[in-house]
């Protein structure tokens, strides 16, 4: 509430503004809000929340979803990209670590490299193929050579021991002679 200009009664600030200077009704700046009228400034979204779409005049902030994040004073929360994720109310996206991936955007989370293949990034959008004579287990961060003896063809989850009168005389085989 504050006094008019010409003081001859009082005024009241609506919800989304606050009184500036005991004289006048200003709107909140973008990721500011007022859920009543404030007296001197609005009040300010904090990290991991958003005056969702409203710039001005806001009235509450409301929290990120799950794979978008704020960094406070937030018109909008902002969606982690592909390689990275977040959960509720966070102040940035998380990484997906070595052995995980997601390809998609806007994600809450990260998925595991299959048997077969491997990602050696953090930040991954994929996972690559494991070369022949090479293998992996599942969420690996990189492939494991074959032993002597052993062979492997590509996106193997497991290095194959030779047959009866063949042998592979070197890591990394990829077929016995």
């Amino acid at each position: 509430m504050f006094s008019s200009r010409d003081r001859t009664n009082c005024e009241n600030c609506e919800a989304g503004q606050y009184v500036k200077d005991y004289s006048e009704c200003v709107s909140c700046s973008p990721g500011t809000y007022a859920p009543s009228a404030q007296s001197g400034a609005c009040l300010v979204c904090e990290e991991g929340y958003s005056t969702d779409g409203t710039r001005d005049g806001a009235t509450s902030c409301s929290a990120c979803d799950a794979g978008t994040f704020s960094k406070g004073l937030a018109v909008n929360c902002t969606a982690c990209p592909p390689g990275a994720y977040s959960g509720t109310r966070d102040e940035q996206c998380t990484n997906c670590t070595k052995g995980t991936y997601q390809p998609l955007a806007t994600s809450s989370s990260c998925h595991s490299c299959a048997a077969g293949r491997y990602q050696g990034r953090e930040g991954s959008d994929s996972c690559d193929e494991c070369p022949a004579g090479k293998f992996s287990a599942a969420v690996a961060p990189e492939c494991t050579p074959c032993e002597p003896g052993k062979y492997s063809n590509a996106s193997a989850d497991a290095c194959d021991s030779c047959g009866a009168g063949t042998y592979a005389s070197n890591v990394s085989s990829t077929r016995c002679t």
